[in-house]
């Protein structure tokens, strides 16, 4: 289940931006249709936070569980999922600890490889997840087809301190819009794993375009969030963020 809320939460986070790169030409003019598309009114530098509802769902033992993430620039993040039947998942960022609470295992802080990737997360949750935002260099690779839809390949390079292992973005050729996502996750010391996203069922929120589905996979398990809310600007209490008196 702990696999599920960071697949999740990263795949949206991973949807969602803030690193900028000088790109070649023909990956430049891609990257600026791409960002005309998703935010033709420049909107996304004026926003300060944002909080995503949703339902979530590994199998049907999952019915009726939702999933919530709230963001704050520069740099805060909560995720939160709540399965009936009384079981709570937590994991949080406040811009100096990361943390996480299950029902079934209480509170532990998040060091090392999950801390530096939930503070990535907390960073570029708040702009749109565009290639040019989470890479340091990008190449056009080709073409490649995903549920019918012929696409265009883009291999990425993370930032150094994000970790070295490139990720596949396939592009839609007609909307230019972020169709699947191909990635390594996991650590040195548990080792690696390729999880798949696909992005589907864009809706307009004030302006700005959002995948409401997403279908992630690893192995033969499947996981779907499905969007039902998007707000911006809220105004989040620091203790939203914060981690439990036992935990500072």
């Amino acid at each position: 289940m702990m696999k599920s809320i960071v697949f999740l939460t990263v795949s949206l986070s991973l949807f969602m931006a803030s690193c900028r790169s000088t790109f070649t030409p023909e990956v430049e003019s891609l990257l600026s249709e791409m960002h005309q598309k998703v935010d033709p009114g420049k909107k996304l530098k004026t926003l300060m936070s944002q909080e995503v509802r949703g339902n979530f769902r590994r199998s049907s033992a999952d019915r009726g569980a939702t999933m919530t993430i709230r963001a704050a620039r520069p740099d805060k993040i909560r995720t939160d999922i709540v399965i009936p039947g009384d079981v709570s998942i937590v994991r949080a960022f406040d811009g100096e600890k990361a943390w996480e609470y299950t029902t079934k295992s209480g509170y532990r802080a998040l060091e090392g490889h999950e801390l530096s990737k939930l503070r990535f997360h907390a960073m570029t949750m708040l702009d749109l997840r565009l290639p040019d935002k989470l890479s340091s260099s990008i190449k056009i690779d080709g073409e490649g087809v995903v549920m019918g839809v012929n696409c265009i390949r883009l291999v990425c390079t993370p930032p150094r301190d994000m970790g070295d292992r490139p990720f596949t973005l396939f592009i839609d050729k007609d909307t230019l819009l972020l169709k699947k996502r191909v990635e390594d996750h996991g650590s040195p010391e548990s080792g690696f794993f390729t999880m798949s996203t696909v992005f589907d069922d864009y809706r307009d929120f004030d302006g700005i375009l959002m995948p409401c589905t997403m279908i992630s996979q690893v192995h033969d398990q499947m996981m779907e969030f499905d969007v039902t809310s998007v707000s911006w600007n809220e105004n989040f209490h620091h203790s939203t963020f914060a981690p439990p008196e036992k935990l500072k």
